[in-house]
């Protein structure tokens, strides 16, 4: 979401560079909940290509909820974000360690490098919703 957030906030709007992005992520939510049991429930079904109304409303609601944070953090960042574009438009790639640095949060250059956070550490969050 960091990418469309970066679009609306800073560029010239919303574009279908992230239709791939955000495919993987309607998947992934689709997977939290109809299989891996991560959003209340613990219905499983084995085909999750069919549609509920119910699973495809909160699908649309957590994508909405993660591009509104995602904003915001953008807009709360943007002078990072474009020095971090800028550094990526040169340099082409950039360690996580120095991205990190980069915005003080965690790491200075040349630390052991701390794992990403998993997906499903962050979609477990709302385990109050019912389907």
């Amino acid at each position: 979401m960091g990418g469309r957030a970066a679009d609306m906030v800073l560029g010239d709007g919303a574009h279908a560079g992230a239709m791939a992005d955000l495919a993987a992520a309607s998947r992934m939510l689709e997977n939290a909940i109809c299989q891996w049991g991560l959003f209340g429930s613990l219905r499983w079904r084995k085909d999750v290509n069919g549609r509920d109304e119910a699973i495809e409303a909160l699908i649309a609601s957590e994508l909405d909820a993660r591009l509104e944070e995602a904003m915001a953090i953008i807009e709360h960042r943007h002078e990072k974000v474009e020095e971090l574009a800028k550094l990526l438009i040169t340099e082409r790639v950039l360690s996580g360690n120095r991205v990190a640095a980069l915005y003080n949060d965690r790491a200075e250059p040349g630390s052991r490098e701390e794992p990403r956070p998993s997906f499903l550490s962050v979609v477990g969050r709302n385990d109050d919703v019912e389907l």
